[in-house]
């Protein structure tokens, strides 16, 4: 498999930031790529999980907590992707309920978080929170994680996560979280005003 590759499937998850939508793809393993009743993923420990329950249950409740309650989660998607040669099916659309539930703070807007992990494989993978609440220019090393920023990382390392980062390799440890402007969004926002 190419270095990089979004392959055997993914998960592309809807959301809506600061009246903007904006998307996260998680790279999964689906487990049957032809059921299209039970979106079934492998996780970091062994087990087969269902990735809506993973995604509502789990990762929901972490997000939320770096968005205002007006913010929300609209709905996820899980594909599949076999080889580098197959086209993506669409094998699972899902809704979410979850709204932010963050409490106050400056929103970053135009402006991204950024959870970096690395991989039992070595590779990395990177978490992006469009518009969340923030500092501008935050760096944080992961041994300085408190509060919603430990409750976050933890979701993707609990043997539960079903994530990999593109070396297919399950996530071991986070390495910092960061935010910036970003000027993609920025930019897009300003032309659209």
């Amino acid at each position: 498999m190419a270095a990089n590759a979004i392959t055997p499937g993914w998960v592309n998850i809807k959301y809506q930031s600061n009246a903007h939508e904006h998307h996260m793809v998680f790279q999964v393993q689906p487990i049957d790529p032809e059921d299209h009743v039970n979106p079934t993923v492998a996780t970091k420990s062994g087990d087969n999980a269902n990735v809506g329950d993973w995604l509502n249950d789990e990762f929901g409740p972490a997000w939320a907590a770096f968005y205002h309650s007006e913010d929300s989660l609209i709905e996820w998607e899980l594909w599949s992707k076999p080889t580098l040669e197959d086209d993506p099916v669409n094998l699972y659309t899902g809704s979410f309920d979850q709204e932010g539930t963050g409490v106050g703070g400056t929103r970053l807007v135009s402006g991204q978080a950024v959870f970096s992990f690395r991989s039992l494989n070595g590779g990395i993978f990177k978490s992006y929170l469009m518009e969340p609440f923030g500092t501008v220019n935050q760096r944080v090393a992961r041994s300085s994680f408190s509060g919603i920023l430990t409750a976050y990382k933890n979701v993707f390392l609990t043997g539960t996560c079903p994530v990999q980062a593109r070396d297919n390799g399950f996530l071991q440890q986070v390495n910092y979280y960061t935010t910036k402007t970003n000027d993609a969004l920025r930019k897009k926002y300003l032309l659209s005003a």
